[in-house]
C-alpha cells in the first residue's frame, strides 16, 4: 500500500516475505523482502523481487547489517565484543547516568533480543493477545505466547499442532482453542486448509477450504477469529476477488455464509468477547463493513469514511488517508505516515491508557503509539548483530516497555529467528 502522493514501487497487491539468494563479491548472501502487489503469480513476484533487490536494496541491507558474518557463525554471536553482562544483543539508548523519566521516552534504554529459531511464516492472533502462529522451518505449526523481560524474549506457552506441514495465513486463540487458516504454499498460496485445536478436550478439527478457491499460484487474503463457541473465517477468492464470510461450528461445518463481490482487501478486528468487525475494500464499490457474532453476519455502519481501516481492537481502529491515526468513539490521535510503503494489517494492543500497534514498512517494522494527543512512531533501528530488517509480528505495550517482535533477516544466513526491538524504562 502506497501513501497518497508517493511514488509506487510495490508489486501489485500481494504481501510477500521472500528470502532471495544472491552472490556479491564471491560470497553467497540472502535477502528478505516485503512487497505489496496485485494478482500476479508467485513465481513472477520472485523474479521481480530479485530485480528490485539487485537494483536498490542490497547496499542498504549490508550497510544496516554492519558486517558480513563468516560461515558457521551464529546470528546471536554476531554482536561479540559487546558488554557480556547485557542481555543478548541489547544496547543502551542513553548514558547510564541519565535517569529514566517515564514520561520522556528519549530517556528510555533500547532493548534488542534474539530468541533464535528458524521460522518461515507467521500469523498474529486477531484478539489482541500476545500469541502468534508460526511454522518451524521444514516442520509443523506451533502456537507461541510471547513476552519480554530484562533477560530477553520469553516463550510463556507453546502449543504444537501435530502433522501440520503448512504455512499460517490467519489465526486466533482464546488460550484454550486455537483456530488456524493455512496454506500449502510458502507465499500464502497453494492449497488452503482450516484447523481448530481445543487443548481443553484434545480434539482437533480439520477441513479443506475450497471457498478461498482451488490451489493457486496467487496470494490469498483472509482473516479469522473465534466468536463464542464458533469460528468466523473470511477470505477472498484468488480467482475472482469474491469475499466469503462464514460462521463455522466446532466441527468446522458452515452455519452461515455471506458473499461480497470485487473485494481487494479484508481486515478483521475484535470488537467484543464474541464479536468481530470486518472491513472490506472493493474495486469499484464503496467500502463495506460487517459485524459477526456466534450466529449472525450483519452489515455494520462504520466502514471507515474517508479513511481506510487496517486494524482495530474493541472500539479502537487504526486507519489512514493522507494521515495515519488511531480513532475511538471519543478521540483521535493523528500522525504522519511512517513510510511511503506499508503493508497492513495493523496489529493493535492496549495496556491501561497506552495504545500501540505494529505495522510493516518496506523492509522493517514500526510501532505506532499514542503520545499525548498525537500518534508517534518507534522504528526498528539497526544495532551491532541485528540489522533491524525483518517482518513485524506484533507489538509489546506495557507501562514501561514499548516495542515489537519481528521475524528477522539474518544476512548472509538463511535462518529467520524471532527477534525483539523496543525501549524500556527501569
Amino acid at each position: 500500500m502506497t501513501r497518497p502522493g508517493a511514488s509506487r514501487r510495490s508489486i501489485g497487491r500481494v504481501r510477500l516475505w521472500q528470502s532471495v539468494g544472491l552472490r556479491m563479491g564471491g560470497r553467497a548472501h540472502r535477502l528478505g523482502l516485503v512487497a505489496i502487489g496485485g494478482p500476479a503469480p508467485a513465481r513472477t513476484l520472485r523474479s521481480l523481487v530479485v530485480v528490485v533487490a539487485c537494483a536498490g536494496f542490497v547496499p542498504a541491507c549490508f550497510l544496516l547489517d554492519g558486517r558480513s558474518r563468516d560461515a558457521g557463525e551464529s546470528p546471536r554471536d554476531a554482536g561479540a565484543g559487546a558488554d557480556a553482562t547485557q542481555p543478548r544483543d541489547a544496547r543502551p539508548a542513553a548514558d547510564a547516568a541519565t535517569p529514566c523519566v517515564p514520561s520522556d521516552r528519549t530517556t528510555w534504554r533500547v532493548e534488542s533480543f534474539d530468541a533464535g529459531g528458524w521460522y518461515d511464516r507467521f500469523a498474529p492472533a486477531l484478539s489482541g493477545v500476545p500469541w502468534v502462529a508460526v511454522n518451524e522451518h521444514e516442520g509443523n505449526i506451533v502456537f507461541l505466547e510471547l513476552g519480554v523481560d530484562a533477560t530477553g524474549i520469553v516463550v510463556r506457552r507453546r502449543v504444537d499442532l501435530p502433522d501440520s506441514p503448512v504455512y499460517p495465513l490467519a489465526f486466533d486463540t482464546d488460550g484454550t482453542r486455537f483456530a488456524l487458516l493455512a496454506t500449502s504454499g510458502h507465499n500464502w498460496n497453494g492449497t488452503p486448509s482450516l484447523w481448530l485445536l481445543d487443548t481443553g478436550t484434545g480434539a482437533t478439527a480439520y477441513a479443506d477450504f475450497p471457498e478461498i478457491g482451488p490451489e493457486s499460484a496467487f496470494t490469498y487474503r483472509a482473516t479469522l477469529g473465534l466468536v463464542g463457541p464458533n469460528v468466523m473465517v473470511a477470505s477472498v477468492s484468488a480467482a475472482d476477488d469474491r469475499a466469503w464470510i462464514e460462521i463455522r461450528d466446532e466441527r468446522l461445518t458452515v452455519l452461515e455464509r455471506v458473499e461480497h463481490p470485487e473485494t481487494l482487501s479484508i481486515v478483521g478486528a475484535r470488537t467484543g468477547e464474541s464479536e468481530i468487525a470486518l472491513y472490506l475494500r472493493a474495486r469499484s464499490m464503496p467500502r463495506a463493513a460487517f459485524t459477526i457474532d456466534a450466529t449472525t453476519i450483519a452489515p455494520r455502519a462504520d466502514a471507515g469514511g474517508t479513511h481506510e481501516i487496517i486494524g482495530g481492537l474493541g472500539e479502537l481502529v487504526v486507519e489512514h488517508d493522507t494521515d495515519f491515526r488511531i480513532r475511538s468513539s471519543e478521540r483521535v490521535w493523528s500522525g504522519e505516515w511512517p513510510h511511503s510503503q506499508i503493508s497492513p494489517p495493523a496489529v493493535l494492543r492496549v495496556h491501561e491508557s497506552m495504545i500501540a500497534f505494529s505495522l510493516q514498512k518496506e523492509l522493517s517494522g514500526t510501532v505506532g503509539y499514542t503520545d499525548g494527543d498525537v500518534l508517534s512512531w518507534l522504528d526498528v533501528e539497526p544495532l551491532p548483530g541485528a540489522s533491524g530488517i525483518g517482518v513485524a509480528m506484533l507489538p509489546v505495550v506495557e507501562a514501561r516497555r514499548l516495542g515489537l517482535f519481528y521475524l528477522g533477516l539474518e544476512i548472509p544466513r538463511p535462518e529467520q529467528p524471532i527477534r525483539y526491538y523496543g525501549i524500556a524504562c527501569d
